[in-house]
């Protein structure tokens, strides 16, 4: 039970960092494709 628990806390921390960075890496790159 508490091996779910760390394991679950651990992939809610690495999307909370990783969704965002992921998110603004496409949209520069979508950006620097349009303007480019």
């Amino acid at each position: 039970m508490e091996a779910i628990f760390q394991k679950r806390t651990w992939l809610s921390a690495f999307e909370r960092f990783h969704v965002p960075c992921l998110v603004e890496m496409s949209l520069g790159f979508i950006c620097g494709k349009r303007n480019g």
